[in-house]
């Protein structure tokens, strides 16, 4: 994505700056932050399995320009980072923490390793989208919708391929700020993890 790496026009730089109510503006400290756990999870959770599927995770791969802790918005065609607000981490570590916490939770039968030797599959996930879309041309001050859109699959331990799907997720930040922006992420992100947690168990405990 070498586009992200073009200077953009002062024009457009000041009119991005008044979309985002300040969160582009500059001379403000750094504002750093996590994927935080929504509360997306059923209410009662399930008992876990005496016998559990060991299943193989590996790091999670997410395309250029967004693995970073760098926050990235869309308009049109035109890409920029979000000023003064950074993730605490990478990305790609930050929802590969959230995709283990969701398992955990939502799908008992399963149990992750990073050892693939002592798994009976593994799984691989590739971010394509992990961003904040403005897509309202006529109100420049309308919050962002962000999206999420995961590249998912399940591999036998002889490597045939069990099952692959594509996942994704469309959140409205309530406001066009860096906190209500970041919520929405966090809620997007819960979704995502939760649909492969889910899937990856649906597709294991059939077998």
């Amino acid at each position: 994505m070498k586009r992200l790496q073009m200077a953009l026009p002062l024009a457009l730089l000041a009119a991005l700056a008044g979309c985002v109510s300040g969160v582009l503006g500059g001379g403000k400290p750094v504002q750093l932050y996590r994927l935080d756990h929504m509360a997306t999870d059923p209410p009662v959770a399930p008992p876990i399995p005496t016998k559990r599927v060991v299943v193989a995770l590996e790091t999670v791969r997410f395309a250029p320009g967004i693995d970073g802790d760098r926050v990235l918005a869309v308009r049109g065609q035109q890409l920029l980072y979000l000023k003064d607000v950074r993730w605490v981490a990478n990305a790609y570590e930050l929802f590969g923490q959230a995709l283990r916490g969701s398992v955990a939770r939502r799908a008992p039968a399963l149990l992750l390793t990073d050892d693939r030797a002592a798994a009976a599959a593994t799984l691989q996930v590739s971010v394509n989208r992990f961003e904040a879309v403005y897509e309202d041309r006529t109100d420049q001050g309308a919050p962002p919708v962000i999206r999420i859109e995961a590249d998912a699959r399940l591999i036998a331990r002889d490597r045939s391929i069990i099952a692959e799907q594509r996942l994704a997720a469309a959140v409205v930040a309530s406001d066009n700020r860096a906190g209500p922006i970041i919520e929405a992420f966090s809620t997007a992100s819960d979704e995502v993890v939760g649909k492969l947690a889910e899937w990856s168990q649906a597709n294991l405990t059939a077998r």
